[in-house]
């Protein structure tokens, strides 16, 4: 997974999705489940970035099969965190697609967090606060978007932050 990071840090995101088909397969033939739920994540994570960019025939129906596929298999190996985190990646590409289903899926998400960080109630709120705005609940999605801001002012992380209070403005 290093090296799809660094592929990705460095906008040669092709790379990184081959590198994670290359993780895919390793992770099957080796019966690695946890290494095969991480390959699924990041070639998901990739494949938002080309679709982002405008590149490459996928789509976020791809981008969800993944996510799915490496939810069902944290839930095999009971892999709480790792279901949380598909949770919430899920969430995030349904937000513009459907809130409802977005928002079940960040709930879940962070119901699943054994002791929630910052960072991830940043996430879920950011999200929340979207699709509450994409339904046309105006006061719902502020509350939600001042919680997120409040997580990002805990977490420390000045660009969260800033992008956060940015969503409000």
């Amino acid at each position: 997974m290093v090296p799809l990071s660094v592929y990705m840090r460095y906008e040669d995101v092709d790379r990184g999705v081959a590198l994670a088909d290359s993780a895919i397969m390793l992770s099957r033939n080796t019966d690695d489940l946890d290494g095969l739920h991480n390959a699924y994540t990041a070639k998901a994570n990739a494949l938002q970035i080309l679709i982002a960019q405008g590149k490459g025939p996928w789509s976020d129906d791809s981008v969800i099969v993944l996510h799915e596929k490496a939810l069902r298999i944290a839930a095999s190996i009971e892999d709480t965190l790792g279901m949380s985190i598909a949770h919430f990646n899920l969430g995030s590409v349904y937000s513009s697609r459907n809130p409802f289903i977005a928002l079940e899926h960040e709930l879940e998400g962070f119901r699943l967090q054994r002791e929630p960080n910052d960072l991830a109630q940043h996430s879920c709120y950011s999200t929340m606060a979207d699709c509450y705005g994409r339904l046309g609940q105006r006061d719902e999605s502020l509350n939600y978007g001042r919680l997120a801001v409040e997580a990002a002012d805990r977490s420390g992380k000045k660009s969260i932050r800033v992008i956060s209070r940015m969503s409000l403005g």
